[in-house]
């Protein structure tokens, strides 16, 4: 009888506590924490009960045979609280937890029962380009991109794209995360013959990706009632910001003119008749973090700017005039040496020699002197410490010592998402039956609202976006998804 939204007392998540204490751990399931933090030996899972509950429901099965399994998974959560609460408070981490997890988890519940509407014709069309395109170019491509022994082959081999991590044989791996920040490396080769081979590449994965991921989900998974429900998972990544799932509508892509998803957005709606869908997304978040976190003063001064150029600042001081290609050069080095690239990947990516590619490295460097020294650091305090602390007090860790380059970016991605539950968290008081979230992608909150109200809740949306004492200026943009 309790209701998760009335209920106005402390809700202990103990999935969530262990993720936040150490979100390296291999699984999150009560099997695995049991065994491994109260060295729990019975058996958890009962395969008799979930045969008979995934044949005929799990109200069929019987009584005292659920009873026992039920009565230990409630004694075991109890245990595993007991184990994990004086762990968060040791580490300060309690205030995160009810200050921003905990509500944020009855937010999420709120946002999943919403959801929002599909355009059905629209999403069926998708499917049937993208089948098509994904078979052509699978024949120029001469290539499996979907195979690691390939994708091995081209990144690393022939691209000479950084290995950002390996399986437990010392192989690449090619995991959802890995090929998200490959895909971003691939968009900064200039080299005509290389940026051909790396756009054909990211134009099947965007295909394949869109329509397995996104699209064909869209149809299979909408309710009856034409609204789709996504399922949010707030331990569904290290660096703290939530994934979803069946389908997954938290990395909606941003709006551009990508053929396989640049229109993604197209296959939603509010659902109701005079309301709009319609979202507040973030102007370069984790580049003003990273500006803020390093006292860049260049960079915090134009952000104040309301069109905001961070990469003409830093394409000037680079190379003492500016081209749309030094900016683009000073944009590609921004981004690269964020995600740990070196000297001879991002020599590829300019299509300039390593000599060549040094010198503007050092004077990228030079221009970005607060950003170099706190990078350097943060990398140092993880390698040495195994966590770095965001803004909020959240912490990040790494089990392997080799993967400390990626600590900086996980300074300001998670400091990002912390930011962005911290924002919602602000804006929920303010919601009706006429105002509500129902989405977050990316660095974007997305709301339905009715549309004679839009420009009465537009300010209190930026107000609590943006009002955030943080040493940068924040700034939003909003678009209509349809």
């Amino acid at each position: 009888g309790i209701d998760p939204l009335e209920f106005k007392g402390i809700q202990y998540d103990t999935m969530l506590l262990f993720h936040m204490w150490y979100e390296e751990f291999y699984s999150f399931s009560m099997d695995a924490l049991a065994k491994t933090f109260i060295k729990h030996k019975g058996k958890l899972k009962s395969e008799e009960i979930h045969h008979i509950g995934r044949m005929y429901g799990y109200d069929s099965v019987p009584v005292g045979l659920m009873g026992d399994y039920a009565m230990m998974d409630t004694d075991i959560t109890l245990q595993l609280w007991q184990f994990i609460w004086p762990k968060i408070i040791e580490e300060n981490l309690d205030k995160v937890y009810l200050e921003t997890e905990m509500p944020f988890t009855r937010l999420l519940y709120k946002m999943e029962q919403r959801g929002v509407g599909v355009r059905e014709d629209f999403v069926k069309r998708k499917v049937e380009i993208g089948r098509g395109r994904m078979e052509t170019l699978h024949r120029l491509l001469r290539f499996n991109p979907a195979s690691t022994k390939d994708l091995k082959e081209v990144f690393i081999d022939i691209l000479g794209l950084p290995i950002l991590k390996t399986t437990k044989t010392g192989k690449p791996s090619f995991t959802k995360d890995v090929m998200e920040q490959y895909d971003e490396m691939l968009m900064y080769f200039t080299d005509e013959k290389t940026k051909d081979l790396a756009k054909r590449i990211t134009e099947y994965r965007g295909w394949q990706k869109a329509v397995t991921s996104l699209y064909e989900p869209l149809l299979s998974k909408k309710s009856p009632d034409g609204y789709i429900r996504t399922n949010f998972k707030q331990h569904g990544t290290i660096t703290g910001r939530h994934s979803a799932s069946n389908p997954n509508l938290q990395q909606i892509p941003r709006s551009s003119n990508n053929f396989w998803n640049g229109d993604a957005k197209s296959s939603f709606f509010s659902g109701r008749e005079g309301y709009t869908l319609i979202g507040w997304d973030y102007s370069q978040l984790e580049l003003r973090l990273a500006a803020a976190y390093g006292n860049e003063t260049s960079l915090i001064s134009e952000f104040e700017n309301p069109d905001a150029d961070p990469f003409r600042v830093l394409a000037i001081t680079m190379f003492k005039f500016f081209s749309n290609e030094n900016r683009q050069t000073a944009k590609t080095f921004t981004y690269a040496s964020q995600y740990g690239a070196g000297v001879e990947t991002i020599s590829k990516q300019i299509n300039k020699d390593t000599a060549e590619t040094k010198v503007l490295f050092d004077s990228y460097k030079e221009s970005t002197p607060g950003i170099t020294k706190v990078s350097r650091d943060v990398n140092a305090i993880m390698k040495n410490r195994g966590y770095i602390t965001y803004w909020d007090g959240r912490r990040r860790h790494m089990k392997n010592k080799s993967d400390s380059f990626k600590a900086w970016n996980s300074l300001c991605q998670g400091g990002g998402s912390q930011l962005v539950k911290k924002a919602m968290l602000k804006i929920e008081p303010y919601e009706t039956e006429d105002f509500y979230m129902v989405l977050q992608v990316h660095d974007e909150i997305v709301f339905i609202i009715k549309d004679e109200l839009i420009e009465h809740y537009r300010p209190i949306i930026e107000k609590e976006m943006t009002d955030f004492d943080i040493g940068v200026t924040l700034a939003v943009d909003s678009k209509e998804w349809q």
